[in-house]
Formats: structure tokens, C-alpha cells, sequence
């Protein structure tokens, strides 16, 4: 009777062990069991912004759990960025990420509190690459023709770009040393300004997004000379690149890569559910639809592509960061 018992005894603990192992291994199964958290580091309405709660509506229905947005604006980015670099790596809080921007706030600002190694990438959805435009009644017709006047006469082209120490700026300083010509940077607070600084005769040139000029291309205002990409831009096919238009290759270091990504620590099962979700909401008829008609210009890469490409940035301001740094 007794040796009946402790076997008994034996038999309950070893099934409640089981049953714990079970529930423990179901548990993980079905990540997310509750809303997720996305930090956006910038305000409500702006163009991260708006982007991110476009994907994010598709990506719901895949993730199988609402997904929360929380804008944390402030310092360009950073107090955003810094957020989500120390949030718990529970898989709970991943936030959209902008590069170059996290890059020149990590390589120009003193004692910033993060690194890039302190995220992980999951994916990356935009690719907006800078272009060099000017008013439709300009002398210039080509790139060369600009470059050849810039040379000619360094420092009398006024050119409007986002900054100081902004994406376009960076991609200026990359491109007057690759290309030995000198404007005179004019900076405004974004693309947009930018723009409406050269339709304005405030500025002779402007190097500003791609997507921030494409209505006032389309509509004959202004006349795109080249785009900073090494393949043909989709959005602008009659519109050479860089390399095509002066034989120089020029990197695309302004252009603005958004994507998202998790503080570090996040177990890679998490990531993969979180990539999987993206990319069929990347993938979805419906979201495409709607950003060629928002005219959001769409580049897909993988976590270990947009990682290359995080690095790569990094690269370029720390060898323009001198320059940057000066102007």
C-alpha cells in the first residue's frame, strides 16, 4: 500500500513537470500573446511617421495582435532611438528606424547613450534617394553642365539641402569629394523647405528626396538632373543616375532607409516571427497599392541586408564626419 502511494507520488510530480514543460513550450509557440509596442522618434504626421502606420495596418492581420504606436519625438531622433535601444528585449517593443539619421546622431553628437550594435534589424521597407534638381527654367539641362559651371565658378551655385549635418548634407559633402566641385550649401530644416526655397529663386539648385519633388517633377516645375542611386531609379526612369550622368560613382550615402528593428537580446524565433510578419504585409497587394498611390517609393531588404547597409552608412560618416563637422 505504501510503495502504491509513492509511486503515485512519483507518477503527480513527474506529469506536473510535463505539464510545465508543456505550457511553457505552448507559451513560446504563440508569440505575441498580447498588442506589441512600436516607437517612432518622430512626430505624428511626418513622413516616418506616416509611412509606419501604413505598414503597420497590414502588418496587424499577419502578426495576429494589434500593434501600438507610441511617437517619441525629440533631438532629431535620438530620444526615440534611445527608447527603444533600452527597452526590455522581450520581443514587446521594436520601433521604426531611419539610416542615415541614426548614423550621423551616433557619429556627430557627443556621448550619445546607444550604438548601432545595441539593435537588431528585422527589416527594412524604403529606400528615398537623394536627387539634384532644378526649376524648369534653368540654364542647366544635365548634371554635367552644372558640375562644369560649379567648377568654373566655386561657390557662386546656391544649393538647398537639408541640414546642417542632415542626410543631404551628408550626401553633398560625399559627392563634392568624389565629384571636385563647390556650392554654397544653403540648409533648411527638410526636403520640403528645400523645395519650396528653389521654386522660390531663393536657391539655383536643390539636392533634396526623391519623393519629396516627384509632384512638382510631374507637374513641370522643376527638372530632375540626376538621382544618387547605382541602378535606375523606378519612379523616375528618364532620370540618370549619378554615375550615368558624370562617370563618377557616387555612394548613396543621404539616402533615407527606414526599417525596424529590436533592441538587442531579442530571441531570434521572435525576430523571425516579426520578419515573417513584415514581409507578407510588404508583400500585400493592398499595402502596395497604397503607397504607389501615396507615392512612398518601396525597397525591401532582409535583416542581415539592412545590417550590411547600417554598417555601411556608419562607414561614410565617420570618414565625412570632419567635414560635416566644419560647415
Amino acid at each position: 500500500m505504501r510503495k502504491g502511494k509513492v509511486l503515485l507520488t512519483v507518477m503527480v510530480i513527474f506529469l506536473a513537470i510535463a505539464f510545465s514543460f508543456l505550457c511553457a513550450s505552448n507559451s513560446e509557440a504563440v508569440y505575441p500573446e498580447k498588442p506589441v509596442k512600436m516607437i517612432i522618434a518622430y512626430s505624428p504626421g511626418g513622413g516616418s511617421d506616416t509611412f509606419a502606420r501604413v505598414i503597420v495596418k497590414y502588418a496587424e492581420s499577419y502578426l495576429g495582435q494589434s500593434i501600438v504606436i507610441e511617437n517619441k519625438p525629440g533631438a532629431a531622433g535620438q530620444i526615440g532611438f534611445q527608447i527603444l535601444a533600452e527597452a526590455v528585449p522581450d520581443g514587446y517593443t521594436f520601433g521604426l528606424i531611419n539610416i542615415p539619421s541614426m548614423n550621423l546622431i551616433i557619429g556627430l553628437r557627443p556621448d550619445v547613450p546607444f550604438t548601432l550594435d545595441d539593435f537588431k534589424p528585422i527589416a527594412c521597407f524604403q529606400l528615398d534617394p537623394g536627387i539634384i534638381v532644378v526649376r524648369e527654367d534653368s540654364p542647366f539641362k544635365t548634371m554635367q553642365e552644372l558640375l562644369d559651371y560649379a567648377k568654373e565658378n566655386p561657390g557662386k551655385l546656391n544649393l538647398a539641402a537639408e541640414g546642417p549635418r542632415g542626410n543631404w548634407h551628408l550626401q553633398e559633402v560625399v559627392a563634392r569629394d568624389l565629384l571636385d566641385f563647390k556650392t554654397n550649401l544653403i540648409p533648411y530644416s527638410g526636403s520640403g523647405p528645400a523645395n519650396v526655397a528653389l521654386l522660390g529663386g531663393d536657391a539655383d539648385v536643390a539636392l533634396v528626396s526623391a519623393s519629396s519633388a516627384m509632384t512638382h517633377i510631374e507637374d513641370g516645375r522643376m527638372r530632375a538632373l540626376t538621382v544618387f542611386l547605382p541602378e535606375t531609379y523606378e519612379h523616375l526612369p528618364d532620370v540618370p543616375t549619378i554615375k550615368e550622368a558624370t562617370g563618377v560613382e557616387v555612394p548613396p550615402a543621404g539616402a533615407s532607409a527606414r526599417g525596424i528593428a529590436v533592441p538587442k537580446g531579442v530571441s531570434d524565433d521572435k525576430v523571425k516571427v516579426l520578419e515573417d510578419a513584415f514581409i507578407k504585409a510588404f508583400n500585400d497587394p493592398q499595402f502596395r497599392a497604397q503607397a504607389a498611390d501615396m507615392g512612398i517609393p518601396l525597397k525591401y531588404m532582409t535583416s542581415d541586408e539592412f545590417w550590411a547597409h547600417m554598417k555601411e552608412a556608419n562607414k561614410l560618416v565617420e570618414k565625412y564626419k570632419d567635414l560635416l563637422m566644419e560647415e
